[in-house]
């Protein structure tokens, strides 16, 4: 039996979330669930049951995961999310200030333009 994805809240305290896939990858549902709980105030922790080719990857990456792993040891999730969530705030950043950059150009180039420019 399928089941609609649970919404992901808009605003929460949490900062990694943790989806464990299911082992009928590819599955595009399971990547639509991804899509639905990342945001840019948390990242996205995949955990998957087997490895998987670097396609089903990059579309994971795409669809929203900051972080994807392969059956780790219950020690070594922990580490998983740490790395996930660092990830993720490096990834922000680097998005940030390219934003910016961009708003700064197109407010430059939208500016009126003033008798002395003409």
């Amino acid at each position: 039996m399928q089941t609609a994805p649970r919404p992901a809240p808009e605003r929460t305290n949490i900062d990694v979330v943790t989806l464990f896939a299911p082992p009928s990858l590819p599955d595009p549902d399971f990547e639509g669930s991804v899509t639905e709980w990342s945001a840019p105030d948390r990242a996205v922790l995949v955990v998957l049951p087997f490895g998987v080719d670097d396609d089903l990857l990059a579309r994971l990456h795409v669809a929203g995961a900051d972080l994807c792993v392969v059956a780790p040891t219950p020690a070594e999730l922990f580490s998983h999310v740490e790395r996930a969530r660092r990830r993720h705030r490096r990834a922000c950043r680097v998005r940030t200030a390219g934003d910016e950059r961009l708003d700064a150009l197109w407010r430059e180039r939208s500016a009126p333009v003033t008798a002395t420019q003409r």
